[in-house]
């Protein structure tokens, strides 16, 4: 996406992972699974995230030390930095919580997934929109990447993997 020549608050990278999630596909999200009387982890989000705004603060949000400590919570719902994305996935998975991510697509087809799959023997819902996704950096400024998005949701009450794919707004 971007450099900002800052460092990013949970990797310490220099390289931006703060690129916000546009309206749409926070609305795809939450529209995914029953939230009432649920309780939310958004741990990659600040309160400028559009995940946050919606969900009106009936979350917990800002985490530095998510990959370290564990938290408790009903489902995770965030996009979290692609940089440390496997690293997030694993720990999702090892919290054995239902989650929704936001990930490159070719995260499903990387060794990394794979493993992962085959050492929780987890389900999935994927989510693709039909077009690539613009983001939103901390300026405003919209960016799309060079690769298309998915949304995976993981649940231990599914049975089997799906996809599907929806039509999604270009900007």
């Amino acid at each position: 996406m971007g450099y900002n020549n800052k460092k990013n608050f949970l990797t310490g990278n220099i390289l931006s992972d703060e690129w916000y999630t546009p309206k749409f596909l926070v609305d795809k999200c939450l529209k995914l699974t029953n939230l009432s009387n649920k309780k939310i982890i958004c741990p990659f989000d600040t309160d400028k995230s559009i995940f946050v705004k919606e969900l009106k603060g009936n979350c917990i949000y800002n985490i530095t030390d998510f990959l370290d400590k564990d938290y408790t919570y009903d489902i995770l719902i965030t996009n979290p930095p692609f940089s440390i994305k496997e690293k997030v996935f694993d720990k999702c998975l090892q919290n054995g919580k239902d989650f929704i991510l936001i990930f490159p697509e070719t995260f499903i087809f990387s060794v990394g997934f794979y493993d992962l799959l085959e050492k929780y023997k987890f389900h999935y819902k994927l989510y693709s929109p039909k077009q690539r996704v613009y983001f939103i950096d901390e300026n405003g400024k919209q960016n799309r990447p060079n690769f298309h998005t998915i949304i995976i949701w993981v649940s231990k009450t599914f049975t089997e993997n799906t996809i599907e794919h929806f039509y999604s707004e270009t900007k």
